[in-house]
């Protein structure tokens, strides 16, 4: 896709990615892979936009690679983070690091009415001593969160196991899942909504806007209860919008 952009004429201004606890699918982004896509930047002369807000939501013992801005040795990456992922999404807080050069030329084109003052003032004062003890009551909490939905995903489509699949992710706030090809995506949506089940649709996360039988649970913000409750309901919701083979 580089190639092919440049070659048009257009070549792109910067990479985005998110190679941590990626969104819809929770994976991670390997080291060679990391690498190779600094490789890229430095070759067709672009920048890095390192997403990292999910990146402190972590299920294992096992550290994820260096973020792309910790193996930039060609000052191409920005680094950006978020506090609502870890804190709650009111905070609306985040932030960037950047190549100095670079920096100057982000604060200028921020359009917004200001960071809110207080609201910084207060995560300051409460990360300055709890952010470590915070993010590992979080992760343990999201992680049970996570475990359930995989868990219910695992009873509650036994019955299908070759047709349906779906991640089990380090970490992050999402699981993908693949139903069946023969799934009307939109009638098990319009299903699952009636019953209270809401999830964001495969179609959202397809570059083409296509219609494919995916879906993202996000089990960030549901209950325990309202998860366990709620899995069961979107099986049924699945299996009822599956079509029937005509026989010709």
């Amino acid at each position: 896709m580089l190639k092919r952009l440049t070659d048009a004429g257009t070549p792109p201004r910067f990479i985005y990615t998110i190679a941590t606890h990626q969104n819809p699918t929770g994976s991670i982004l390997p080291l060679e892979r990391r690498e190779r896509l600094l490789e890229l930047a430095k070759a067709y002369d672009t920048l890095v936009v390192d997403d990292h807000c999910y990146g402190d939501i972590l299920f294992r013992s096992e550290p994820a690679p260096p973020t792309l801005y910790t193996l930039d040795t060609d000052d191409r990456v920005v680094y950006v983070a978020s506090f609502s992922k870890i804190l709650g999404p009111g905070v609306r807080l985040g932030y960037f690091m950047a190549p100095n050069d670079l920096q100057g030329r982000i604060m200028e084109n921020k359009r917004d009415g200001g960071t809110n003052a207080l609201a910084s003032m207060i995560v300051a004062e409460y990360f300055r001593d709890h952010l470590w003890e915070h993010i590992s009551r979080i992760n343990t909490i999201m992680k049970a969160r996570k475990d359930a939905v995989v868990e219910g995903l695992a009873t509650h489509f036994s019955d299908m196991a070759e047709e349906v699949w779906w991640t089990d992710p380090p970490g992050g706030l999402f699981v993908w899942v693949r139903m069946p090809d023969a799934t009307d995506t939109k009638r098990a949506m319009a299903l699952a909504s009636e019953r209270g089940v809401i999830y964001a649709s495969g179609q959202g996360f397809s570059p083409a806007n296509e219609d494919i039988p995916y879906l993202r649970i996000a089990y960030g913000f549901p209950s325990l209860e309202d998860i366990q409750d709620g899995v069961p309901i979107l099986a049924d919701c699945v299996k009822a919008a599956l079509r029937t083979a005509v026989a010709v």
